[in-house]
């Protein structure tokens, strides 16, 4: 028979600080200064030396060049690989065909490789002068 006062106790018992014996004295908090004072300090500070993550530098990359990775070079191989002749080469079609990604706002087309196909680029394609002579 199950009786409340047979039941294991579950919860325990908050840690009373400060009223002698282990605990006493400073209560675990240490000697004076903010921790002990308010509690606690925020994430990273380092009692007012500059916090270590404001030491380190920068890494490259982050928001920089968000240009570059808009735009994407394509050589004549994979032009001539996917598009026949006549057939119109812009960005919708490039998406299409999976060549370039949603990402991707700017095309140039680069001479490296053949064209065995002459298909039509549109204007938002950027050639390169040795392509726009070979086209």
């Amino acid at each position: 028979m199950f009786l409340l006062n047979n039941l294991k106790k579950t919860v325990k018992n908050k840690k009373r600080v400060g009223r002698g014996g282990k605990y006493a004295k400073n209560a675990g908090a240490g000697h004076k200064g903010q921790v002990k004072r308010s509690g606690k300090s925020r994430l990273g500070f380092e009692g007012g030396q500059t916090s270590l993550i404001r030491r380190t530098p920068k890494s490259k990359g982050g928001n920089f060049n968000s240009k570059k990775r808009d735009l994407r070079a394509i050589s004549l191989t994979v032009i001539s690989d996917n598009f026949k002749d006549g057939e119109e080469v812009n960005i919708k079609s490039l998406l299409e065909k999976k060549i370039i990604n949603r990402f991707i706002k700017q095309v140039r087309v680069i001479n490296s490789g053949s064209l065995a196909t002459k298909p039509v680029f549109n204007e938002e394609i950027y050639l390169t002068k040795s392509v726009k002579e070979l086209v």
